[in-house]
């Protein structure tokens, strides 16, 4: 092969974010300080999303501790804002790396190289760089995992299903996220109830009152508002639930929407005989996180969990 050509390739894979592998395991001389800029450039970005990660946690304490203030002031598109511009900051400084390289340009990227020439920040973005690889590595493989799971139930007879997820993506985000993220009951439900017993679906009126015909537990990751469950067909209140029909064997219901549980009564009479559990304040995200990793798998599996919904 062409060296010229190995070498755009080992550039290219360093600017997908594989410069840790190629650094330690194919480093040429002539390309070395275009993969340290390219490591550095992502190491800026793991920089980036962790202090988005932590906003995002301080936001999230901020609906719930201080929800007036959070609606008064609409700060969650400040929030989006401002991380979008941040991103697209960065994107620049990626593309401009990348086309120089790829050209055989060796530039060096303003304020980027000073950080490839000091030794002791990049060993500290090599370091978070293979961190972070680990973590792709390991997201791609449980995705695959928990689609292969729903994949198989989509495959067996629909009066197996037990479990049913129901989801709202917003409209911008793809369906793989949540794949990975509902990982732990998808596994549980089918360690429990076997293959072909957990869906997930988008939330809407039709897929809602199929879940209440055959699930026993039924999980809605939306928003929502004290009216109701928001999903793109508008609100699902209580009203339209209670004509539904439901199976006996219905058990649990888990509304994660803001203050979900003012109307907990409504609900209970619209959803029985399952039990609902909802919050009667403001939620955040991560809330429901850690909910659905670390409850849901147990409350699939049969066993006793304390909610508070206050």
């Amino acid at each position: 092969m062409n060296k010229r050509f190995e070498n755009i390739i080992l550039v290219i894979l360093a600017y997908l974010g594989f410069g840790p592998l190629t650094y330690l395991l194919l480093r040429r001389k002539k390309e070395e300080f275009k993969i340290i800029q390219s490591i550095v450039l992502w190491g800026w970005l793991g920089v980036i999303l962790l202090f988005i990660a932590f906003v995002g946690i301080m936001y999230s304490l901020l609906v719930v501790k201080f929800p007036e203030l959070y609606q008064r002031y609409e700060l969650e598109g400040w929030f989006i804002s401002i991380s979008r511009k941040i991103f697209l900051c960065w994107l620049i400084f990626w593309l401009f790396g990348f086309l120089w390289s790829i050209l055989d340009l060796n530039r060096a990227l303003p304020l980027v190289s000073k950080f490839a020439l000091s030794k002791t920040w990049f060993t500290l973005m090599l370091l978070y760089n293979l961190m972070v690889l680990v973590i792709i590595i390991s997201s791609f493989l449980v995705w695959i995992w928990s689609n292969r799971l729903l994949k198989t139930s989509s495959e067996m007879p629909s009066t197996q299903v037990s479990i049913y997820i129901l989801y709202d993506d917003l409209d911008y985000l793809p369906r793989w996220i949540f794949e990975i993220g509902f990982f732990p009951v998808i596994r549980a439900s089918v360690a429990t109830y076997g293959e072909g017993s957990v869906v997930l679906r988008l939330v809407n009126k039709v897929n809602l009152s199929e879940a209440l015909k055959k699930a026993s537990v039924l999980l809605l990751a939306t928003h929502g508002t004290e009216e109701g469950i928001l999903s793109k067909e508008g609100l699902i209140k209580p009203s339209d639930v209670r004509t539904m029909e439901k199976t006996e064997k219905l058990r649990y219901i888990y509304l994660s929407g803001c203050r979900g549980g003012v109307q907990k009564e409504l609900w209970k009479e619209a959803f029985y005989p399952a039990e609902v559990i909802a919050y009667n304040r403001m939620t955040a995200t991560f809330e429901h996180i850690l909910w659905f990793w670390c409850k849901a798998p147990k409350l699939i599996r049969g066993e006793h969990i304390k909610f508070d919904p206050n």
